[in-house]
């Protein structure tokens, strides 16, 4: 999905990433100039907001009209915080074995079951 921008077409992790660069640069900024800013819906910067606070990468600190916000620094620690031992597993399989994770079956060349 993208968001067209004048000329240009963003990305969603570059809309993500130009949010951010944004509330850095004034951690009061509201989503209607942000919205401007990036010729997107307000809707939209809101959407993305909610998911970089969802992906502990944006913090809002007090109310809404009297807060700000916090941009948290991405650490390889801080990425792999809420990765579970099953998580990775999943990635390889997926990664190496072309398997569905989310079937009992595989979706490659074998025919084995997967134990959940």
């Amino acid at each position: 999905m993208s968001e067209n921008v004048g000329e240009k077409t963003v990305s969603d992790g570059n809309l993500k990433t130009a949010i951010l660069d944004m509330i850095a640069g004034n951690n009061k900024a509201s989503a209607s100039k942000i919205a401007k800013t990036l010729s997107v819906t307000q809707r939209t910067v809101e959407r993305y907001i909610k998911e970089l606070c969802e992906e502990s990468r944006l913090i809002r600190h007090g109310s809404a009209h009297g807060g700000y916000w916090e941009v948290k620094k991405w650490g390889a620690l801080d990425r792999l915080k809420n990765v579970t031992p099953a998580t990775i597993v999943k990635e390889v399989l997926k990664a190496s074995l072309n398997i569905n994770t989310n079937s009992r079956y595989c979706t490659g060349q074998c025919s084995k079951r997967i134990g959940r």
